[in-house]
């Protein structure tokens, strides 16, 4: 799908590195440090596994929210909240886009997983008639995070959650490029999100036992991206465009969930065909791509031999640096590797590729012309 009519024309992120996407282009340009482990605040250490790394997002909800909100907010809402408000102030919306006009999507897998443990937890721990806390329940909804933005920045447009693993980053572009194609906004913030919580931290602890995750260092995180349509009233804006989306693709490539180089190698591989061919362009032209299931021993391999084989050898992905310093997002690792590959200072403009596949066999990528 050739989508070159769809344009970035500002980004933001919350990682382990700090906020915004400069923290990435000063970590590119530096030599590689070893970071410590360390966990979120306001919870306790001891309920952690201490095999695993961790990264989590550094920011400071109360500068962004107030200290009110932090006392009831979940974390899935507080990255999501606190990197749209960032990106709707540095792109000064209120001044050039309509509310009605200002659309929303963000990419999850589940939404807050601590809220809604916490809240079965209580249905079965807590006294009957199941006495649990009501002021968690409103953050267990998968949409929860997407409604709060809109709320906040009074956007009253297009408000939309897409669940897909680490697809989720490509699918909020996806709809909201269809929705900019449609008219329905004339700009769409659009990301996707990842909490790092204890239940997330055992469940990487045990993949990694089964030997099913490589032993990568596990962090959270949140991107979001202003989008416009070309055509649309948004374009007359003040905006320094970041990136154009010349090609977005998605593929099915093992319908049984089952990750054989065999049966799934080769519908990879003409996944990224396509995108090249939607794109206009060849594989040379491609300066560098992120592999966002790095981190998963069966999908790694799957996604690393795809994309030697279409990009050539000597073209290496970046996925060593950037997941020893943001560690493995999940739902927001495609977000936050294209959020990298935008900040980098390598000479524009030039093309970049993001590549994701999920265990249920659905794949997806993603080339924009960084300008």
């Amino acid at each position: 799908m050739s989508l070159g009519c769809i344009r970035i024309v500002g980004a933001d992120a919350l990682s382990a590195l700090g906020a915004g996407i400069t923290v990435f282009k000063d970590r590119i340009s530096s030599n590689p440090a070893t970071r410590e482990s360390s966990f979120p605040p306001n919870d306790n250490v001891d309920e952690w596994p201490t095999e695993v790394e961790y990264r989590p997002a550094r920011f400071e909800v109360s500068s962004v929210l107030g200290a009110q909100r932090v006392q009831v907010i979940d974390r899935t809402t507080a990255l999501t909240l606190c990197t749209a408000i960032r990106l709707h102030g540095s792109l000064r919306l209120r001044e050039y886009v309509p509310d009605h006009r200002l659309g929303i999507v963000v990419g999850t897998s589940t939404g807050s997983i601590k809220s809604y443990c916490d809240f079965v937890l209580d249905s079965h721990a807590q006294p009957r008639p199941y006495l649990v806390n009501p002021r968690n329940f409103p953050s267990t909804l998968l949409n929860y995070a997407a409604s709060q933005c809109a709320i906040h920045l009074g956007a009253r447009s297009v408000n939309a959650t897409v669940s897909g693993g680490r697809l989720s980053g490509l699918l909020a572009l996806k709809y909201a490029s269809h929705m900019l194609e449609r008219n329905y906004a004339d700009l769409v913030l659009a990301g996707s999100v990842e909490e790092l919580c204890r239940e997330t931290a055992w469940a990487h602890r045990l993949l990694v036992q089964q030997g099913c995750r490589n032993p990568v260092p596990l962090g959270d995180g949140c991107a979001m991206f202003g989008c416009i349509s070309v055509d649309s009233n948004a374009s007359a804006g003040p905006w320094r465009p970041l990136a154009d989306i010349v090609a977005l693709e998605t593929v099915r490539f093992s319908s049984n969930g089952s990750c054989t180089r065999d049966g799934s190698l080769g519908p990879l591989i003409e996944c990224l065909s396509r995108a090249l061919t939607s794109a206009g362009i060849r594989s040379s032209s491609v300066s560098e791509y992120a592999l966002c299931g790095a981190s998963d021993v069966a999908l790694g391999d799957l996604e690393r031999e795809a994309a030697r084989t279409v990009f050539g050898q000597g073209l290496r992905p970046i996925n060593e640096r950037f997941m020893d310093c943001v560690g493995e997002t999940y739902s927001a690792s495609f977000s936050l590797a294209l959020a990298w590959l935008l900040s980098s200072s390598a000479a524009s403009p030039r093309y970049a590729a993001v590549l994701a596949t999920e265990e249920d066999g659905q794949g997806g990528c993603l080339i924009v012309r960084i300008r």
